[in-house]
């Protein structure tokens, strides 16, 4: 065979050599040889020889082939029986044609229990758990003592055009003691897909100990400057925020600060999408809690920060209004603020909302701010004629954890006509849970939280509740509340009350949880951790779906569900901590180094996709945009048309949308097949909805004749592809037949890992049989 490339294509017939005759015979359809030459030398002289062929220098003949190669393309540009994949004109065929928008894959059979994507600070997803006990820490990690997570992390797009979201949090040191209100750390993004490190800040931290983050503190991204860029926002650490000695020097330090309160004024403080530093203001306090990011002064120009019931530019910091402790409102539940954000009063304007008070942000020309934030309940929230409100200081309620929903559904039961538009306002406070309406009105007084019989180091009078999250648990289309407290975790109904309570094992009583549809058939279920497991609960029974080990000495953080790696596909993001010494069934805390962020994923490609995004505790949806923009004004998350949830990602659009991969094209190279390997290569093209990402199988086989196949060997794509790109992948053939050929074989995703909506099309055979001719 000439020194050439034989290229055998599925989706296009070569011309077969058979017929074709030249001045001495017929071609071999195998070798491509169609001359006996002049004299029987077996080699041509001029073209003439090789009928349709061309004589090549070497005395071969080969066959033009009537493949017309690939060009340069746009959509529109291909002939009407081809079409544009990754810039090339690919001809249409069964498996192989434009990219189908209504490529669907649904989920069949129970949960899937999750295996891990990456375990963030390792270098292998099995972390700590590896079977030769070697921990694996990354080699790209700044400041590696810093690996302890105890906040929510964050998902988002650095870049509107980034193939994949950055996964932001903040860690703290062991030596930090994150039990504490304010610890110092640093705040990390990762790539969504593998957990490398794209930036830290501070930017040389230990030369600016001002810039540090409170490694406890939760985080709020957006774009803060009204310019597109997303910022991010924690809480700050000050290393001067400690009191100062009587008798020592009076410098380094806050001479006002009391005995035993120090790193409790850290601050705000903001970072670029880059990791740069932009600003920090003291006059706030977050300790374990969050802020949240919204417009609340319209379209144009910075976005705000809220903070308890403090509001500050997002651009530069500055404040417009100053947070108080009116009621308590920096400590929320004791340990820091979780505000929500919200028109409440349906004026077109949100509303910032913080458990027993609203607040609306309006221009005051008599305040040295020009802002000023108006109180919408008097006081606040207070029990009817006067009555006690449970956790509070006489009729006066306490304040909070709030979250926003319309119950209006539930009509008498909850005391609403069916199409009331007004939200309402869920409230975990103190040990309890109350409902009051969007003028402060009590809806539901206070009942107190579940608990179950507390674990190992607990204090069984402690069960402060934790932030509530809303979805429709029982696929009734009607939302309800689920909380976790002390060892804990339940779903309220109204109408029925508690309508299940699962044990768990937590002493501090006041975690977060987050919840998702994860097979698309409108039933939530609950993503939870409590001190020793991750849990994810069944929203309908309460029944355990999994429970496996995990560490925290637990705050306000609540694993999340986004997708993280651009491919569609939800994924689980879970925060770990070896802080404490509580007992587990696996051993004790701080006796294992199970640190950092976990990524979770489904083995079978069986959760339906979700968002690519995640930017705050109080997350519910319609308050950012994909890319990182802040709507305004905002649309009600519970309006009709929209999640009527809380602390739930949804599905959007295409819930149920797949990737379709196919083999287009197999083919051989054989220019080396007599001195060494020859090679096999496929391109595997997605004609499906979805991305589908990297590292998908492609296995390749030679057929014999009697039907057998023998593995030549295995690889894998390595880039995400869009739908409508494709990619050649290839593998070595070491011992190619010299006699007899064989026809050759590609299949993608063998093992059936990847949700296709068209796994029939996942293979492709040549059409003729190759072999390594001897004449080369």
């Amino acid at each position: 065979m000439g020194r050439g490339k034989l290229a055998i294509l599925s989706v296009c017939l070569l011309a077969a050599c058979v017929g074709k005759k030249s001045a001495s015979g017929t071609c071999d359809p195998q070798t491509e040889d169609c001359s006996v030459g002049p004299g029987g030398t077996g080699r041509c002289v001029q073209d003439s020889d090789c009928g349709d062929g061309v004589c090549q220098s070497d005395g071969t003949c080969r066959v033009v082939q009537p493949v017309t190669p690939p060009t340069a393309c746009a959509s529109v540009s291909c002939p009407s029986d081809h079409f544009c994949s990754n810039g090339e004109c690919i001809p249409v065929t069964a498996q192989c044609k434009q990219a189908d928008p209504a490529c669907i894959f649904i989920p069949h059979g129970s949960f899937e229990p999750p295996e891990r994507a990456w375990w963030w600070p390792f270098t292998t997803p099995l972390g700590p758990d590896e079977t030769n006990h070697s921990l694996n820490v990354r080699t790209d990690l700044e400041y590696p003592d810093f690996v302890q997570v105890m906040s929510t992390p964050v998902v988002m797009r650095l870049h509107p055009k980034d193939a994949e979201p950055a996964v932001v949090f903040n860690t703290f040191s062991l030596g930090g003691a994150g039990t504490l209100v304010e610890t110092q750390g640093v705040m990390r993004a990762v790539r969504g897909s593998d957990g490398s490190a794209i930036w830290t800040a501070p930017n040389r931290m230990w030369s600016h100990m001002e810039q540090s983050v409170n490694g406890n503190a939760g985080i709020a991204a957006g774009d803060c400057m009204g310019t597109g860029e997303v910022c991010f926002i924690t809480g700050g650490w000050n290393p001067y925020d400690i009191p100062c000695n009587p008798s020592g020097p009076q410098v380094d330090c806050d001479p006002t600060l009391k005995p035993g309160h120090a790193h409790e004024h850290g601050g705000l403080i903001a970072f670029g999408s880059d990791g740069r530093f932009l600003w920090v203001n003291r006059g706030a306090s977050l300790w374990w809690g969050a802020p949240a990011i919204a417009r609340l002064l319209g379209p144009d120009g910075p976005a705000q920060v809220i903070a308890g019931n403090g509001v500050f530019d997002a651009a530069t910091g500055k404040t417009l209004c100053p947070q108080t402790n009116d009621g308590g409102s920096i400590g929320g539940n004791g340990d820091g603020t979780l505000s929500a954000i919200a028109d409440i009063d349906l004026d077109g304007v949100p509303e910032l909302v913080t458990g027993n008070q609203a607040y609306k942000l309006v221009k005051d020309s008599a305040s040295a701010t020009g802002y000023s934030c108006q109180k919408m309940f008097g006081v606040g929230v207070k029990m009817p004629g006067g009555a006690p409100c449970a956790g509070g200081a006489g009729s006066l309620c306490a304040e909070g954890f709030p979250a926003i929903a319309n119950f209006a559904g539930y009509g008498a039961v909850m005391g609403l006509r069916p199409d009331d538009p007004h939200p309402q306002v869920v409230v975990v406070s103190r040990g309890y849970l109350r409902i009051h309406d969007w003028t402060g009105g009590m809806m539901l007084s206070p009942i107190p939280l579940p608990q179950h019989a507390s674990g190992p180091g607990c204090d069984a009078t402690y069960n402060p509740g934790g932030p509530p999250t809303i979805a429709d648990f029982d696929g009734d289309g009607l939302p309800e509340i689920g909380v976790a407290s002390q060892s804990a975790y339940s779903v309220w109904k109204p109408g029925k009350g508690w309508i299940w309570s699962s044990e768990t094992y937590d002493c501090s009583a006041n975690t977060g949880s987050s919840v998702f549809d994860f097979e698309g058939k409108g039933q939530a279920t609950v993503v939870y951790s409590d001190q020793c497991s991750f849990h994810v609960f069944d929203g309908k029974t309460g029944q355990a779906l999994i429970s496996e080990a995990n560490s925290s000495c637990t705050a306000y953080e609540m694993p999340i569900v986004a997708d993280i790696d651009g491919t569609g596909r939800a994924k689980v993001l879970v925060p770990n901590n070896n802080v404490c010494k509580y007992p587990c069934a696996w051993g004790r805390q701080d006796q294992h180094f199970n640190v950092g962020l976990k990524a979770l994923k489904s083995p079978n490609d069986k959760w339906v996709n979700t968002r690519s995004v995640w930017n705050e505790h109080t997350y519910h949806v319609s308050n950012v945009n994909l890319d990182g923009t802040l709507p305004f004004p905002e649309p009600n998350s519970w309006a009709p048309g929209q999640s009527n949830s809380y602390r739930q990602n949804v599905q959007g659009q295409g819930m149920f949308s797949s990737p379709d991969l196919s083999v287009c094209a197999v083919e051989a190279d054989m220019t080396t097949c007599r001195d060494g390997a020859a090679k096999v290569s496929a391109v595997v093209y997605n004609g499906g909805a979805l991305v589908s990402q990297p590292g998908v199988t492609v296995d390749f086989y030679a057929v014999l004749d009697g039907g057998q196949s023998v593995h030549l060997g295995k690889t894998a794509t390595t880039r995400s592809l869009k739908p409508g790109d494709s990619e050649t992948v290839s593998v070595p053939w070491n011992a190619p037949p010299q006699t007899q050929g064989v026809k050759l074989k590609a299949v993608v995703d063998e093992q059936g890992v990847i949700g296709d909506c068209h796994p029939e099309n996942n293979t492709a055979t040549t059409a003729n049989p190759v072999k390594c001719s001897p004449f080369g």
